[in-house]
């Protein structure tokens, strides 16, 4: 219900907006063009849920009823978590080449919410050698993602 409320006053605003646009313009030949790329635009905002229910057609029409949970045509959750969890690493690993040299890993823990929020449970680091300045890139971790990173090392195979 929620998003036929929002696809009515998207309608209603680019009705609005492109009535006001249309008497704004003054007649001549880029104004018919100018007339016509609005009227292209209130089109396709109309056909919106005719083009969202055609998305879905596919998955509808492949699920069989066996007591199995039907499919989701999209699943956003998976794809914004392994989203945030690539950008998450890729800050990562910008702070922490400020302060060493060494070898690392970095280990995410991280969960989308149903409000599509990102959720940072746990970030681990696994270093070669520590590095000196340990408490103050704790600190710049903490203050980017919101959440104390853990910190470990490697054990040495020749130990």
């Amino acid at each position: 219900m929620k998003e036929l409320r929002e696809w009515a006053l998207m309608l209603v605003f680019i009705s609005l907006a492109s009535f006001i646009y249309w008497y704004l313009l003054p007649s001549g030949r880029i104004s018919e063009t100018a007339k016509a790329v609005v009227s292209v635009l209130a089109v396709a905002s109309a056909c919106v849920p005719v083009f969202s229910f055609i998305g879905q057609a596919d998955v509808s029409l492949a699920y069989f009823s066996d007591g199995e949970e039907e499919p989701s045509a999209f699943a956003p959750s998976d794809y914004y978590a392994e989203l945030a969890e690539k950008t998450v690493k890729e800050k990562l690993e910008l702070i922490i080449k400020k302060y060493t040299d060494a070898d690392f890993s970095v280990e995410t823990d991280i969960h989308i919410t149903e409000e599509n929020c990102i959720d940072i449970k746990q970030v681990s680091v696994i270093f070669e050698k520590y590095p000196e300045k340990l408490p103050e890139l704790s600190l710049e971790i903490e203050s980017a993602l919101g959440v104390p990173p853990v910190f470990s090392q490697k054990e040495n195979e020749d130990a």
